[in-house]
């Protein structure tokens, strides 16, 4: 019985002394600070939904201009989105800056349907569709949309989490004065 005792303090004594003198282990980073924003294809998936009545004057339905910008940075696309005359300038469906990376117009007609794959440039982080309503507002005309990111396991282990840019959906129903979000 006291050879068991003095076993069992020893093991003890033991592995304390081990579990001090172990080295201290670094915490495995979750994610990278920056994710990389690789060209990806197909991965803004677009639905555009044109109600009966969209884009309504004196009564009657006319069809609408739309614009999807892709964006790496929103700063320049911002100010012109803040007023009317930068709305009209946004509407001409130009790469008006070096941080839009591609722009593709699209004419939608009074209860159309337009379904869209595009491929993402590389370093897009946001997409903006402008429509081309006559009443210039910002609220009215312009959705801006962050491309989502997913986590995602690397190496053998899967224990290492980096972030990855995921396909965007983007589905709109054009109204008789103003885009409505279905997503």
């Amino acid at each position: 019985m006291k050879y068991c005792f003095r076993m069992i303090c020893l093991l003890m004594f033991a592995s304390m002394v081990f579990s001090c003198s172990s080295p201290h282990r670094p915490p495995i980073p979750q994610f990278p600070e920056w994710p990389e924003w690789p060209a990806q294809k197909e991965a803004i998936q677009l639905r555009l939904i044109a109600a009966p009545d969209a884009h309504l004057f004196e009564g009657k339905p006319h069809p609408l201009l739309i614009c999807l910008y892709q964006l790496k940075d929103l700063n320049a696309f911002d100010q012109l989105a803040d007023y009317e005359e930068g709305l009209s300038k946004l509407l001409d469906c130009d790469l008006f800056d070096a941080s839009v990376l591609r722009v593709k117009r699209y004419h939608i007609q009074p209860g159309d349907t337009v379904k869209d794959a595009l491929d993402r440039a590389k370093g897009v982080k946001h997409a903006a569709v402008v429509a081309g309503y006559r009443l210039r507002q910002r609220e009215r005309m312009v959705r801006i949309f962050d491309i989502p990111m997913v986590e995602q396991g690397t190496g053998y282990t899967k224990i290492k989490k980096i972030l990855r840019p995921d396909i965007l959906y983007i589905d709109l129903e054009m109204g008789s004065h103003q885009i409505r979000s279905n997503n």
